[in-house]
C-alpha cells in the first residue's frame, strides 16, 4: 500500500508544483541544469540505440565523473568496462525491450541490477553509480538514487516514515547494504508512478521541454520518462513539504 502522504504528490496539481519546486532545486542548489540532463538523456539515446554506440556512451561517461562526481573515494570502473556491463548485462532491460516503471520485468531487473555490481569496486553494493547509470541507459524504468538528496533529504528526511514503512514491508534494512535496496527502490516507484495520475507525466513532458532547451526538445519519448519524473516529483515534494 502506498502512503497517502506520498500518493498525494502523484496527483495532478500537487505534481506540477512539486515538479516546479524540483527542477528549481536542481538548477539553483545542486547545479544540475535541466538543459544538461536533456543533453544527456540525448547523447544516451544514441549511446543505447539498438546499434550501442561507445564514442556517444564516453560522452557520457565523462559527464558523469566530471561533473557528477560518479567516481568519488575511486574504484570506478572504466568506460569500456561500464558500457560491456550496461549493454550486454543490462539487455533485458533495455528501452527497447519496452520495459518502464508500469510495465516492469522483475526478472529483467534483478539482472541488470546484479550485473551492475560490477560496475564500482565498493564495500557494499555500489547503489549511486549503478542508479545513475541504469538511469540514462532506461530513463523509464530507473530511477536515480543518491546520497545527498534523495536518502538525506528524501527517504531519511521529509518522507522518513514512508520509507521505513516501505523497507518493513520489502523485509529490508532501512539502509541495506546489498542490491536489494535498489531493488526495493526500483520497485517503489514502480508502485508510486503505476498509482499516479497519467496527467504528471503530461506535466512532466511539458515543463521538461520548456527547461531542456533545445536538446529536450529533440528527444520524442520524455512522456515515458517515468522513472525522471519520481525523482523530481519526490524530490519537490520533500523540500516544499
Amino acid at each position: 500500500m502506498i502512503a497517502p502522504n506520498i500518493l498525494r504528490n502523484f496527483q495532478e496539481d500537487r505534481a506540477l508544483d512539486a515538479l516546479d519546486a524540483g527542477f528549481g532545486f536542481a538548477e539553483r542548489e545542486m547545479n544540475w541544469p535541466i538543459s544538461g540532463r536533456a543533453e544527456i538523456y540525448q547523447i544516451s539515446a544514441l549511446a543505447f540505440a539498438p546499434n550501442p554506440d561507445f564514442i556517444s556512451f564516453r560522452l557520457v561517461y565523462d559527464w558523469m565523473v566530471k561533473d557528477w562526481k560518479i567516481n568519488r573515494g575511486g574504484g570506478l570502473g572504466s568506460a569500456e568496462e561500464t558500457f560491456e556491463i550496461l549493454v550486454d548485462g543490462c539487455a533485458l532491460a533495455s528501452r527497447h525491450v519496452g520495459g518502464t516503471l508500469l510495465n516492469t520485468d522483475d526478472k529483467a531487473i534483478r539482472i541488470a541490477v546484479r550485473a551492475m555490481s560490477g560496475v564500482k569496486a565498493n564495500n557494499e553494493y555500489p547503489h549511486m553509480a549503478a542508479s545513475k547509470f541504469l538511469h540514462f541507459y532506461n530513463p523509464s524504468l530507473f530511477p536515480i538514487y543518491d546520497d545527498a538528496v534523495m536518502w538525506k533529504r528524501v527517504l531519511r528526511g521529509t518522507f522518513r516514515s514512508e520509507w521505513t514503512a516501505v523497507c518493513r514491508r520489502y523485509g529490508i534494512k532501512v539502509w541495506e547494504p546489498s542490491e536489494r535496496f535498489l531493488l526495493t527502490y526500483i520497485s517503489w516507484a514502480s508502485e508510486v508512478m503505476r498509482a499516479a495520475d497519467p496527467k504528471v507525466m503530461t506535466g512532466f513532458d511539458r515543463r521538461f521541454r520548456e527547461l531542456g532547451g533545445q536538446a529536450a526538445v529533440c528527444l520524442g519519448d520524455t512522456k515515458e520518462y517515468y522513472a525522471a519524473a519520481f525523482e523530481y516529483v519526490l524530490i519537490g515534494a520533500a523540500i516544499v513539504k
